[in-house]
């Protein structure tokens, strides 16, 4: 395997163990937020916690989307430079680029990015909405810091947008870039360092 697939491998790894702890963190701080931990100790400042939330989001989707491109940038020179018979794969990895290409068109592959927007996105709109639904079911005491919580909320649902925009530019970008100062492209990928 060379190392542009061992680049690929590691970056899925990667981006799966950061959604892993996007529940994980998202999950601590709502539990420290809404005051599940049982510590009574500064429990007028507790809910300041949830407001780290959105950020948390924000923070792991951009990283998320950066390994993503990673894998799109290595997919695209791949396509854009083997030719058949340079590499004992060259055809092969072309043919499978190309088919790829033909099956991000049709959203096969939307469904990871559907989950890592959509779930940042409810998670903010919720924090953005939480104090006027406790308001409006009087449920327990209201939050001391309503508004604080509801700015981050709001302030983190525009930067989810901001970085799911800053990524599909990019991606187009990648995508449309020509390879064409490309010379002497190695035939063995296997000895490459970073």
């Amino acid at each position: 395997m060379g190392q542009l697939d061992n680049e690929i491998v590691e970056s899925q790894k990667v981006r799966s163990d950061l959604l892993k702890w996007k529940i994980i963190l998202v999950a601590g701080l709502g539990g420290i937020g809404f005051g599940l931990t049982g510590s009574t100790s500064s429990a007028e400042y507790a809910d300041l916690v949830l407001c780290c939330i959105p950020f948390v989001c924000v923070y792991i989707d951009a990283l998320c989307r950066h390994l993503s491109l990673r894998i799109l940038v290595i997919g695209c020179f791949r396509d854009k430079t083997d030719k058949e018979g340079e590499s004992e794969y060259s055809g092969y990895y072309q043919s499978y680029e190309k088919f790829v290409k033909k099956v991000r068109e049709k959203y096969a592959f939307s469904l990871e990015s559907l989950v890592v927007v959509l779930s940042s996105v409810a998670l903010c709109l919720g924090l953005a909405f939480l104090p006027c639904i406790l308001k409006s079911v009087q449920t327990g005491p209201p939050l001391p810091n309503s508004r604080v919580i509801m700015w981050s909320g709001l302030i983190g649902f525009f930067l989810v947008l901001l970085v799911e925009g800053i990524y599909r530019l990019l991606k187009y970008i990648v995508e449309k870039t020509p390879v064409n100062n490309v010379t002497n492209v190695p035939k063995n990928t296997d000895n490459l360092t970073k």
